[in-house]
C-alpha cells in the first residue's frame, strides 16, 4: 500500500473508532465522520496535515472501511429474509428465492456506489439492522389496533406479523432504489413518478413481488395528500425516519430513547408526512416496552 493511502487508512480507522460512534451501523459511523470534517474544517485541516494525507484520499479509505464492515452485515440481512415468506401471501406463483437474494444484494452493492443513494441508504439500512419491524410488528398484530387494521383491511394482505415484518425490512433496503439513476429525483416524487421509478426498479429486481417495489418506492410519498398509500409504505417511512432520529442519540427528559422520538415526531407529523395515527401507537408500544 501506497504510504500516504497507508496513513489515510490508518486514520479513517481511528475516526470510526471512536466510543462516541459506538452503536451505529457503518454507514452511520462514516456519514458522522464526514459531518465532523465538514464542521470542524480547522481542525481536521490539522489532523489532516499531521497524517500527511488528501481530504479526497480520506474520504476514500472512510467509505473503503465502511464497506468492509457493511458486506458481512448486508449478507446477513439479505439472508435473513431471503426465503421470502411473504411472498406466498401476495402472489400465486413462487419467487426463486436464490435469485432474489441475489438480485437484492446487486442492487444495494450499486447504490452503495452513488454518493447520492449511499446516504439515502443509510437510514432504512439502519431501520433493518436494529429491526425495527421485527420489534414493533408483533405488538401490532397482538393488539389489533389502527396499524393491524390498515395492514389487514386497508391493504388487504392476508400476511402474518412475521411475514408482514419480512416484507418491510425487505422494502426498506430497497428504499434508496429511487436514486438508481441520475434522472431520478425524490423531491417531485408523485404518484405518477412512483409508477416510473417502480418500473425502473422493476427492471433490476425481475423476481421480487411487486408489492415489495411498490411499497419501497410510495415511502417517499408523504401521507398527507395521498389516501392510498399503502400501509406498509407508511411504515417503512417511520421506520426509516425513526432511524435517522437515533443517529442524534436520545431527546432530552426522563422517557427512554425511542419513546422520546415517537413523542416529538407525532407533534412534526405533517411537517414529516408521516402517519400520525401510526406514530401514536408506535409511542405507545415503545412507552409499554421501556424502549
Amino acid at each position: 500500500m501506497e504510504p500516504e493511502r497507508a496513513r489515510a487508512a490508518a486514520l479513517a480507522a481511528r475516526l470510526l473508532a471512536s466510543p462516541a460512534l459506538d452503536g451505529l451501523t457503518p454507514l452511520e459511523k462514516e456519514e458522522q465522520v464526514l459531518l465532523l470534517l465538514r464542521s470542524r474544517p480547522t481542525e481536521m485541516a490539522r489532523l489532516l496535515s499531521g497524517a500527511r494525507c488528501s481530504p479526497g484520499l480520506l474520504h476514500e479509505e472512510l467509505r473503503r472501511a465502511s464497506d468492509r464492515e457493511l458486506q458481512p452485515a448486508l449478507e446477513a440481512l439479505v439472508a435473513r429474509d431471503g426465503t421470502f415468506s411473504f411472498a406466498a401471501g401476495l402472489q400465486s406463483t413462487p419467487v426463486a428465492g436464490e435469485r432474489c437474494r441475489q438480485e437484492m444484494t446487486s442492487l444495494v452493492v450499486r447504490l452503495l456506489q452513488s454518493g447520492r443513494a449511499r446516504a439515502a441508504l443509510s437510514a432504512p439500512l439502519a431501520a433493518a439492522q436494529r429491526d425495527f419491524p421485527g420489534r414493533y410488528l408483533p405488538h401490532c398484530f397482538e393488539h389489533r389496533q389502527y396499524v393491524h387494521f390498515e395492514l389487514a383491511k386497508v391493504e388487504r394482505l392476508r400476511l402474518g406479523a412475521d411475514e408482514t415484518a419480512s416484507l418491510v425490512r425487505t422494502a426498506l433496503l430497497l428504499r434508496a432504489g429511487i436514486f438508481l439513476t441520475d434522472g431520478m429525483e425524490p423531491g417531485g416524487l408523485g404518484p405518477r413518478y412512483a409508477a416510473e421509478a417502480q418500473a425502473l426498479l422493476r427492471a433490476q429486481l425481475k423476481s421480487l413481488p411487486q408489492a415489495a417495489l411498490r411499497s419501497a418506492v410510495m415511502s417517499h410519498l408523504p401521507c398527507q395528500g395521498n389516501p392510498l398509500l399503502p400501509a406498509t409504505a407508511r411504515l417503512i417511512a417511520l421506520f426509516a425516519a425513526a432511524a435517522r432520529a437515533g443517529v442524534a442519540g436520545p431527546v432530552r427528559g426522563a422517557l427512554p430513547a425511542e419513546t422520546s422520538w415517537w413523542g416529538v415526531a407525532l407533534r412534526n407529523a405533517s411537517f414529516h408526512g408521516l402517519d400520525e395515527s401510526m406514530l401514536e401507537e408506535m409511542r405507545g408500544i415503545a412507552a409499554r416496552n421501556g424502549w
